[in-house]
């Protein structure tokens, strides 16, 4: 998916515009239990937050105490249902 941080103000009025950002995340799951009846309730899932590891600044606090924004993300996750 894509996803869209509009542009805002610093924190201490309208001086300074924190720039708007576009970043691509992704998620992936595979039933296990399409491989054989050993793996029936088996899941794996990976996600991805900011794919493309886009450096951005996600906001400021101040006109000069800014913060990046969350660099590229991976999680995975083995889920067993019974």
């Amino acid at each position: 998916g894509v996803r869209y941080v509009g542009n805002t103000a610093t924190q201490n009025g309208p001086h300074q515009v924190v720039p708007s950002a576009t970043l691509v995340d992704a998620a992936a799951r595979y039933d296990l239990g399409r491989l054989g009846p050993d793996f029936h309730g088996l899941r794996l899932a990976v996600n991805v937050s900011n794919l493309f590891d886009k450096r951005y600044v996600s906001r400021c606090s101040s006109d000069n105490a800014c913060f990046y924004g969350t660099r590229r993300l991976v999680l995975a996750s083995l889920v067993y249902s019974w």
